[in-house]
């Protein structure tokens, strides 16, 4: 059992620490660890903190329509944006990007593809009613913990976005 999880350690992992030594996947001996030049292992940047505040949902099949009328390949989490602005130069919001939303109910995390926008005389009553995303209703049982739509208020789904830079 023990040669089994080395070696499914090794496969997986090129450098393995024994004993203060280095072991590296496919090596014949060990070398002192003091003898190894540290490697930086590359990571993902950080993500951006857009805003905190409630997700509302669109009724199933709305949201795959309008990515449909505008072109886009349907994703299971597609989200109408708030703050989705076409008429400036920041573009990480602009209609076809990617943010990704933290559910503080689930504590789920999805990549969801800003999908839509308000529409101006829509825009003012989700701006007071806190809502920062729609949810399309695929990602809603995901992140709000809901079954059918309407089940429950906004205000019971709130949300963290994140963009990356």
């Amino acid at each position: 059992m023990i040669r089994f999880l080395l070696l499914f350690t090794l496969a997986f992992a090129p450098v393995l620490s024994v004993g203060g030594s280095i072991l590296q996947a496919g090596a014949d001996t060990v070398t002192p660890a003091s003898t190894v030049t540290p490697v930086s292992i590359p990571t993902a940047p950080p993500l951006v903190w857009v805003g905190e505040n409630y997700a509302a949902h669109y009724s199933d099949g709305v949201m795959e329509a309008t990515a449909d009328t505008r072109g886009y390949p349907r994703q299971y989490c597609q989200i109408s944006y708030t703050e989705t602005n076409m008429d400036d130069d920041v573009t990480w919001n602009d209609i076809g990007s990617w943010l990704v939303v933290e559910s503080l109910v689930t504590g789920a995390w999805l990549d969801c593809q800003i999908m839509d926008m308000p529409r101006d005389e829509h825009y003012q009553g989700i701006v007071d009613r806190n809502i920062i995303i729609e949810f399309g209703w695929l990602p809603t049982e995901t992140m709000c913990a809901i079954q059918y739509v309407g089940q429950e208020p906004p205000w019971k789904c709130p949300v963290r976005v994140w963009r990356r830079p």
